[in-house]
């Protein structure tokens, strides 16, 4: 079982490393809504069954060739960033980049913005910070909920 330690980190039941969210797989099954293990070691796993089935690598070769993977990971964090936006939102580096830096709804310019999306289409809409990302999301995307808290904030300005 993977234990909650905060919003987003986790301990894989296997290694026992604590990890981000990012490092599990998604599972409906669970209550977290991901798996107990990470994905290092459920691909370790499955490779090692596969082994078993196919008579192919060892379990140090495995072991050898994950850990090789980690490495390069972490001495190409530009190629990493890259091939997830690419993965998750069907993006290229340049279409990336052409969102630009600052936040689409309050302007703000910094590092690290959110691809924000349509969740049923898919279609990325812009670049948000962290705020107005997690404030869509609490009014998931909701135009008759948003019309109304811009009327309630507007009937108690002062």
């Amino acid at each position: 079982m993977s234990y909650n330690i905060g919003m987003f980190n986790y301990i894989c039941r296997t290694c026992k490393l604590e990890k981000t969210r990012d490092g599990f797989l998604k599972n409906k099954k669970y209550k977290s809504g991901y798996e107990t293990e990470c994905s290092s070691c459920s691909r370790i796993r499955s490779n090692l069954g596969n082994r078993k089935r196919y008579k192919t690598k060892s379990v140090e070769t495995l072991a050898k060739e994950t850990e090789a993977n980690k490495q390069w990971a972490l001495n190409n964090p530009e190629k990493v960033k890259y091939s997830r936006i690419k993965h998750r939102f069907n993006l290229l580096p340049e279409q990336y980049e052409k969102l630009g830096n600052s936040c689409h709804i309050c302007g703000v310019e910094k590092t690290g913005l959110h691809v924000d999306h349509n969740h049923v289409t898919k279609e990325v809409r812009g670049k948000l910070c962290s705020t107005c990302n997690a404030g869509l999301g609490f009014f998931v995307d909701d135009l008759e909920k948003l019309k109304a808290a811009i009327e309630y904030l507007q009937k108690y300005k002062k």
